[in-house]
């Protein structure tokens, strides 16, 4: 049964470009970002003061962060599970109105900001391919 089984994906959509362009957009277009990005915004409002703004400006931030330490192959163990265990904290945060101090709040969205898009940017990685010159054997037609 293994050896016939195909991998399994964390999204439903899956596009077969692969790449830059398809890294960036990922974030912004995959359900689970989506939920997470929408939740950190709504915590944020809901804490209130500072964290109105702080919470959604330092997600995307240290997004930043996460992305080089994937492109770059930095080894995160556990990253998938620590994307859905990041929905599920910052749903019950939102839903038992938990007002953390900032500097805790700012902690659990940076970790889950740079679980949210290492996975990401490891797959946008690209390397790039040396030009190939015929060969003359398949230059000459018999």
């Amino acid at each position: 049964m293994t050896s016939i089984s195909t991998m399994a994906h964390a999204h439903i959509v899956q596009s077969g470009s692969g790449g830059f362009g398809s890294g960036f957009e990922h974030p912004l277009t995959g359900l689970d970002h989506f939920l997470a990005m929408f939740a950190v915004g709504l915590w944020g409002a809901q804490i209130g003061g500072r964290s109105i703004w702080t919470l959604p400006v330092a997600f995307p931030l240290i997004m930043v962060m996460g992305g080089i330490a994937g492109i770059a192959r930095i080894p995160l163990p556990g990253v998938e599970i620590s994307i859905a265990l990041s929905i599920l904290a910052l749903g019950l945060a939102i839903a038992c109105a938990w007002r953390p101090p900032e500097w805790v709040a700012l902690l659990m969205i940076a970790v889950f900001a740079i679980c949210h898009v290492t996975r990401t940017a490891r797959n946008c990685r690209t390397r790039p391919t040396r030009p190939t010159m015929p060969s003359a054997s398949s230059s000459r037609q018999a």
